[in-house]
């Protein structure tokens, strides 16, 4: 049987994982890679190719890795590491290993297909995410678990213990050669130390942690935790995780407040700690259902289930900030003297406005009430109505081509027409001398 290492390198699924990674970076909008990413999407079996040579020859490395300590609104820097796409295409095609459902590969995993399959842990699990620990929310208050404890797990990915989670994958794929690597796929090595070196100890450069921003982390996590998913559940609890993030629901204060003594020392086992609400009211919170909680981005009670206050108030500055850079662009766009095909204008950032809207209400099709999205809804008919009076004011006395240009409709006439190079003359010449004589 072939080892798991050969599972990596298989082109289909370097493509389906240079899929993501594309994906991603392309959906950002900020990544630095993006160019980076364009050009590889010109010929990416080519750039797969290169990757699936080297990792056959086992000469592949993985190439330095960029900290950036992003400043938190609470104090303090979240360490975030910024891996090169060769890095991401193979920590994405080891993902897609350990998470397989090919009966060929998972049957050489051990454990990890279950560990990955636990019910109440959501974050970071293929066709798993919030929907599905609201519906467990859901049930838990059927149960009549109305009270809960809601809390995170404090810096969590720089505690990860990685040499747990690579002991673990060794013992239970019995494949060393692939917890090995593995391994290697979990160091940061930071490119930018000296930049940042009054900060460098919070990136996981040592045996503790793993790279926040791999797409392996969040598996790394699970893996960790198993132990806390597992033994935290039944007897009339449930206990719900989102990668760091969870709450405990039971019938009474008293057995929450068990729980979560249970679930510290857990925790402690691995070198983590959570928030105490007693002593953190800020970054914990318990309570009663009848009172509400926020969760996930949702705001939970009894009786129903809908967007969080504050998940409103982002999505409705998210949209005022779009349309402001929008103003910008068409602004930029009717000053500029000359074709600029490739700008997004007026029809480009409907467009956007319309898939962020669609977007945010399917992340909060769980809602059982529609009363906050007919609200949202006449706050963004009053954006898009100001969005309008904007626009046709800005482009009232402007020319057909300035208006089409700012509209977003292309001009033919603004087309990048390219001189042909020499070879492609030569071609050219070549096929004029084979038609000439014939």
């Amino acid at each position: 049987m072939r080892d798991l290492n050969f599972e990596i390198r298989r082109m289909d699924n370097l493509h389906r994982a240079w899929g993501v990674v594309k994906a991603n970076v392309l959906a950002s909008g900020k990544d630095e890679f993006r160019a980076q990413v364009e050009q590889i999407s010109r010929n990416p079996i080519g750039y797969l190719r290169s990757i699936q040579g080297r990792l056959q020859r086992n000469t592949f490395k993985f190439g330095l890795q960029r900290g950036v300590p992003i400043r938190k609104k609470t104090g303090g820097h979240r360490p975030i590491v910024i891996a090169p796409i060769e890095n991401r295409i193979v920590q994405r095609a080891i993902l897609n290993v350990l998470q397989s459902d090919y009966p060929n590969v998972s049957s050489r995993l051990g454990e990890i297909p279950t560990i990955i399959r636990t019910r109440t842990s959501v974050g970071g699990v293929p066709e798993r995410g919030v929907p599905d620990a609201i519906k467990v929310v859901q049930e838990a208050m059927d149960n009549h678990q109305t009270t809960y404890l809601r809390s995170d797990i404090k810096a969590f990915f720089t505690k990860i213990p990685k040499i747990d989670v690579v002991d673990l994958v060794r013992d239970q794929t019995k494949d060393a050669d692939f917890a090995n690597f593995l391994a290697q796929a979990l160091t940061t090595q930071l490119e930018n130390e000296e930049e940042i070196k009054g900060l460098v100890h919070l990136f996981p450069t040592t045996d503790s942690g793993v790279p926040q921003g791999s797409s392996l982390s969040a598996l790394c996590g699970n893996i960790v935790l198993r132990r806390f998913d597992k033994e935290l559940n039944g007897r009339g609890i449930t206990t719900i995780r989102y990668i760091d993030d969870f709450v405990i629901l039971g019938p009474s204060e008293r057995t929450v407040r068990k729980t979560f003594l249970s679930a510290e020392r857990i925790l402690k086992t691995t070198g983590m700690e959570a928030y105490d609400p007693e002593s953190d009211p800020g970054k914990a919170e318990k309570g009663h259902l009848k009172n509400g909680m926020d969760f996930l981005g949702y705001r939970v009670l009894i009786d129903s289930v809908m967007p969080s206050r504050t998940s409103r108030q982002r999505f409705l500055n998210d949209l005022r900030t779009t349309i402001r850079d929008g103003k910008r662009r068409i602004s930029d766009q009717i000053s500029f003297d000359g074709p600029r095909r490739a700008e997004k204008t007026y029809v480009q950032i409907l467009d956007h406005l319309d898939n962020k809207i669609r977007g945010w209400g399917d992340a909060f099709s769980c809602s059982t009430t529609t009363l906050p999205f007919t609200q949202l809804d006449k706050t963004i008919d009053d954006l898009l109505a100001g969005f309008d009076d904007w626009y046709a004011a800005r482009t009232r006395r402007l020319d057909g081509k300035t208006k089409r240009r700012a509209r977003g409709i292309a001009l033919l006439s603004d087309t990048p027409f390219h001189e042909p190079s020499e070879d492609t003359s030569k071609e050219f010449r070549n096929d004029q001398s084979v038609s000439q004589a014939s």
